[in-house]
């Protein structure tokens, strides 16, 4: 079963996430936050134009884990969880 809640930024979509995977006990995964690995990977490589940037794309290696009901991302070994939360 996958379920997808789509919303304006600061609107609970993740809270709200949680909370039904929890009550239905279902697998969460936060798609923004690999989504925003991705985007911390391109600014880390200097934010290069497009092309240069797909053809970086097999050096990206995500893994994602739900571990005590917080959800952590690894980019290339490294945990970035905290990292991609930054307002910048």
């Amino acid at each position: 079963m996958i379920i997808v809640i789509d919303g304006p930024a600061g609107s609970g979509k993740s809270s709200t996430a949680k909370a039904l995977s929890d009550r239905l006990k279902l697998h969460f995964l936060d798609s923004g936050a690999l989504y925003r690995a991705v985007t911390y990977f391109w600014i880390q490589k200097g934010m290069p134009n497009t092309d240069e940037f797909f053809n970086m794309l097999p050096d990206i290696k995500l893994d994602a884990d739900l571990g005590d009901n917080t959800f952590t991302v690894h980019l290339n070994g490294e945990n970035v969880s905290d990292e991609i939360r930054t307002p910048s």
